[in-house]
């Protein structure tokens, strides 16, 4: 007799190494010793889009337990929902050493992306350095955008080092 209703498997943890090999390129992944062609393209995509479908679930639900606002007549209310922005950082980092090589951002407004910064080298940077870096970040992107509030970044990106997008990159 089974107690998780007809049979069922109860689905298992993922292991560890396969969020660190979705931070891999496609190639660099297909060469470790624990790649399956049936399951290894599945997980990698899931673990990639894992906060962002995280941070949408949570809004559906907020969502969803707002009910409808009427007026005395039946009908909605015209309500003006305001803009709202997202930070996002992107990092590329170092696998073989944890460091992180590159960093840049992307402004949202709702879906649709509306400013990115240009992405630069961290060579040489403390770690401090590199917050301090993202905090700028921030804050030019609040005053180019009429100082609309940006406290952090609200979706962190993380990418394979040998991704980096500049073309002067001298590692990659």
């Amino acid at each position: 007799m089974s107690l998780n209703g007809g049979g069922r498997k109860m689905p298992t943890k993922l292991p560890h190494n396969c969020e660190a090999c979705s931070k891999l390129s496609a190639p660099q992944a297909r060469q470790k010793n624990c790649w399956e062609d049936k399951r290894c393209p599945d997980r990698r995509s899931y673990h990639r889009k894992k906060a962002a479908t995280a941070i949408r679930r949570k809004e559906q639900r907020q969502n969803s337990s707002i009910d409808m606002v009427a007026g005395a007549d039946g009908k909605p209310f015209d309500l003006a929902i305001p803009d709202t922005y997202t930070a996002e950082l992107c990092l590329w980092i170092n696998r073989s050493n944890q460091t992180i090589h590159a960093i840049g951002a992307r402004l949202y407004c709702g879906s649709v992306m509306t400013d990115r910064t240009q992405v630069i080298h961290c060579w040489g940077l403390t770690n401090a350095q590199v917050k301090q870096v993202g905090r700028s970040i921030l804050l030019a992107m609040s005053a180019q955008h009429d100082n609309i509030p940006l406290p952090k970044f609200r979706v962190v990106k993380e990418f394979d080092a040998s991704l980096c997008p500049l073309t002067d990159c001298h590692v990659y």
